[in-house]
This record gives C-alpha cells, sequence and structure tokens, in this order.
C-alpha cells in the first residue's frame, strides 16, 4: 500500500524523510519507492546558484530488509468433524509466522489437547489433537485461549490477538443404548393388515435420540427392512404398506 512521507531536514546533499508508522501497517515484501515519486506542492529545491534541482529519478525496488510490520498476527481454529467420539485433529491457522503459541495457551472442556505441533512443511498451520473425555454424552465442548494478548506474538514483536472460543465440537463417548421395540395399538400374536397398515402401527419403536434403527420383518414369502435414521426422543409407531405386506406373504 501507498504510504506519504514528509520532508524531515536537509542536511548538505542529502534529504531526510520521515513517515510514522500506524496500527496496521504491513509489508510483505519491503520498502519500494515508485519512479519519480518525489511532489514538491509549492515548495522548491534549489541550489547555492538558485537553479532548480533535478527532481526525477528511477523506481527503487523493494527491499526485503526493511520490511514493515505492525499488524497483530491472528488465530482461527477449524476441526473436521462437529460430533466426536474419538480423537479429532484440531487445526490452527495463524496470519503469519508466530513465536510463543502453544497448548498451554488453550483451556479445554470436556476433553484434552494433546500433540500440539506446528507444521514441518507451514510454519503457520499448528495442529493438536484433542481427545474427548470418556463417559461423556452430548456434551458441548470448548478451547478457549487464555489472555487477551501477549502469549503469542509474530517475528515483528506484535502481540497476537486471541481468537474467538472454539465451540464447534460436540462430545459422546456413551455407547448407544439398545433399541426396543413393543407391539402396536390392538395387535397380538399377528397383525391383520388393517392393523399393520394402521397409524398406530404394527410396532412401537424406541431409541436413544440421533440413533440409526433397521427393522425387518420376515414372512412367508420374504423379508422388508425398514431403515430409519437420526430418531427423536419419542417412541414412534412403524406401519407397514399394502405392497409391503404382498411382499412378506401370510
Amino acid at each position: 500500500n501507498q504510504r506519504d512521507a514528509s520532508l524531515l531536514r536537509v542536511d548538505g546533499n542529502v534529504a531526510y524523510f520521515k513517515y510514522v508508522i500506524a496500527q496496521d501497517d504491513n509489508d510483505s515484501d519491503g520498502v519500494s519507492f515508485d519512479a519519480n515519486s518525489l511532489i514538491l506542492g509549492s515548495a522548491t529545491i534549489k541550489n547555492a546558484l538558485s537553479d532548480d534541482a533535478y527532481i526525477n529519478f528511477n523506481e527503487v525496488a523493494a527491499n526485503s530488509g526493511f520490511i514493515v510490520d505492525n499488524a497483530p498476527p491472528t488465530i482461527s481454529i477449524s476441526s473436521v468433524r462437529s460430533l466426536v467420539n474419538s480423537d479429532e485433529t484440531i487445526t490452527f491457522r495463524v496470519s503469519e509466522q508466530v513465536t510463543g503459541l502453544d497448548a498451554s495457551d488453550f483451556t479445554v472442556t470436556n476433553g484434552q489437547l494433546l500433540n500440539f505441533a506446528v507444521s514441518t512443511s507451514d510454519p503457520k498451520i499448528y495442529t493438536a489433537t484433542f481427545r474427548p473425555a470418556a463417559n461423556t454424552q452430548a456434551a458441548p465442548a470448548s478451547i478457549t485461549f487464555k489472555t487477551t494478548g501477549g502469549a503469542y506474538a509474530d517475528l515483528a514483536g506484535n502481540s497476537g490477538v486471541a481468537p474467538s472460543p472454539f465451540t464447534s465440537l460436540t462430545v459422546d463417548t456413551v455407547a448407544p443404548t439398545a433399541p426396543s421395540s413393543t407391539l402396536g395399538t390392538g395387535v397380538s400374536n399377528g397383525a391383520t393388515a388393517a392393523e399393520a397398515t394402521a397409524t398406530s402401527g404394527v410396532v412401537s419403536i424406541s431409541a436413544e435420540p440421533g440413533t440409526n434403527v433397521a427393522v425387518t420383518f420376515t414372512g412367508t414369502k420374504g423379508s422388508v427392512t425398514k431403515n430409519f435414521l437420526n430418531v427423536g426422543a419419542s417412541a414412534f409407531a412403524l406401519t407397514l404398506s399394502i405392497p409391503e405386506l404382498g411382499t412378506l406373504g401370510d
């Protein structure tokens, strides 16, 4: 980004210009000067004989040895899964290379943060293993930065910004209870076609919320499997259609 510097002083045949670096000034390739970028305005530069100075000059390429960095580094946190029952990789992406960032900078709920390390191929990527707490069912987990700043910094010494708490994880390390079934209303050892197709169902199924349930009926002619994904908390009635009854036979 272009910035304007003002004349500070002139010593003999050397002119000094000044620019005060502002917050969030950031330069990735070094300071440079455009060709003929000296603007005098109403001022003049003259020698002792009152001759005007020749102020045109060639472009000065970016100097990688003089880089401006006054912007604080930031962190973004992500994971692949949101519902976890086993180890999950957490990725920490920093906006620029930093120092001082490690697992001790974070507080974790309903789990542990293990094996925190910087990538060998990209110094702006850190990874860690989130290990969910045992015997924990449908509980939110969080990864929170401990301090408002200063725990990590970029290579220029700018203190890092605290990221927002990462709250996209839910821990479920409790095995689901087995689904149960009861005969539908009015159904005894067998069901008539009317009972099997009624809204009250041939059977009533109960399962832990979020469970996938498959129920298979076998008759004299064949079998029918009914699949239900992510069932709710309440028992639900399972009904059969007339074509399905035909598949089953008596």
